[in-house]
C-alpha cells in the first residue's frame, strides 16, 4: 500500500511538471488579443493544445489538491497572479497569465476564472480579476475583462455581463 500510494504521488507529480512545461513551451505567456477561432492558425492550434492537456489533468490530478496550498502553487508555477493565501477549492484558471487571485479571495467548488471568453468565432483573451477577500460561488464564472473587486462576491450558478465588474462588499 505504501508502495502503491508513493507510485501515485509520484505520477501525479510527474503529470503536473510535464502540464506546466508543455504549456510554457508551446505556449509561453498568454497574451490580450483577439484571435479567430480557427484551426488552420498556429496560434490557435498551440491554444487548443495546451487546453486539452490542462483540462485532462484538471480532471484526473488536479482536484486531489482542492483547498491545499499545492493548488495556488500550481496555479503559480503556470503564470498566474494567485496568492498564496487564496483559498481554491476548484482547479479554478484557465489562461493563467491573464488571471489574478489577490489574498484570502475563495474561489468554491465548481467555480471558473477565464481569461477568454468566445463570441462570434473569435477568441478573446484579457485579465480577469478576484480581489482581496472576494469570492467566487460555487458554479459560478468569470471571464475575460471581468473583475470581482475587493470583498466583492459573485453567487452560486452566477456569470457577469462581459466586461463587467462587481463593486467593492457588494453580492
Amino acid at each position: 500500500i505504501v508502495l502503491l500510494s508513493i507510485s501515485v504521488l509520484g505520477f501525479m507529480v510527474a503529470v503536473l511538471v510535464f502540464g506546466t512545461l508543455f504549456k510554457w513551451l508551446i505556449m509561453g505567456r498568454f497574451q490580450p488579443r483577439d484571435a479567430p477561432m480557427n484551426f488552420s492558425t498556429l496560434f490557435f492550434i498551440r491554444y487548443a493544445a495546451v487546453t486539452r492537456l490542462h483540462i485532462f489533468i484538471r480532471a484526473f490530478v488536479m482536484h486531489v489538491l482542492a483547498g491545499t496550498v499545492w493548488m495556488p502553487l500550481f496555479q503559480l508555477m503556470n503564470g498566474a497572479s494567485v496568492s498564496l493565501s487564496a483559498l481554491l477549492y476548484s482547479p479554478a484558471v484557465f489562461d493563467y497569465d491573464l488571471v489574478t487571485i489577490d489574498d484570502h479571495a475563495v474561489v468554491d467548488r465548481g467555480a471558473f476564472m477565464f481569461g477568454h471568453v468566445l463570441k462570434n468565432r473569435v477568441l478573446t483573451l484579457g485579465p480577469s480579476r478576484l480581489g482581496i477577500q472576494a469570492t467566487l460561488g460555487p458554479h459560478a464564472v468569470c471571464f475575460a475583462h471581468d473583475h470581482i473587486n475587493d470583498k466583492g462576491a459573485l453567487g452560486a450558478f452566477s456569470s457577469c455581463f462581459p466586461g463587467q465588474s462587481v463593486p467593492s462588499d457588494e453580492y
